[in-house]
């Protein structure tokens, strides 16, 4: 699949997703978006070799339940 431009606010919708993985997705830019933090059960988050930019976002704390984060490789 392709799939290309920002995470989508839409992804706050999958409230039960426990891992969510974006790799090796060139077309992917943009932030990360704050409706991430309405995935209160997601324990792995991987956002890697994508063009998504900016800071670490300090929201990103308030994911309780993640013991793991990858944001390795993107701009």
């Amino acid at each position: 699949a392709n799939v290309s431009g920002q995470i989508p606010e839409a992804i706050a919708e999958l409230p039960f997703l426990e891992s969510l993985m974006f790799r090796k997705i060139t077309n992917l830019t943009g932030t990360i978006p704050h409706a991430i933090t309405r995935l209160t059960r997601l324990r792995s988050l991987t956002i890697s070799w994508t063009n998504i930019s900016g800071p670490v976002p300090s929201f990103l704390s308030e994911l309780k339940n993640l013991t793991n984060l990858d944001l390795s490789f993107n701009n």
